[in-house]
């Protein structure tokens, strides 16, 4: 039932934006957990800071300092593999 003849949408470049003065953070839920996005900006074409906190990181940080102990070094990627724990990503 859509009516005939041509339609435009125009969408905008996203290269010219302006970024609103402020910050935000914003998370969501991923398949591997949680993921959070912090986001600065001081009202330029371009953010002042952004800062990605992926699912891998607190699987990283605060599990593996518990599990890890008493372990073998050989074991270590294993148990990493386990978690589902990315090292690029904890590194972000």
């Amino acid at each position: 039932m859509m009516p005939g003849g041509s339609f435009y949408n125009k969408i905008p470049n996203p290269q010219k934006w302006t970024i609103p003065k402020g910050d935000a953070y914003v998370r969501t839920e991923s398949v591997r957990g949680e993921i959070g996005m912090y986001i600065a900006s001081d009202g330029g074409t371009n953010p002042r800071r952004v800062h990605l906190r992926g699912a891998a990181y607190v699987h990283a940080v605060t599990l593996l300092e518990d599990v890890l102990i008493g372990e073998n070094i050989a074991d270590v990627s294993a148990i990493m593999n386990s978690l589902g724990t990315c090292p690029p990503e904890i590194e972000r």
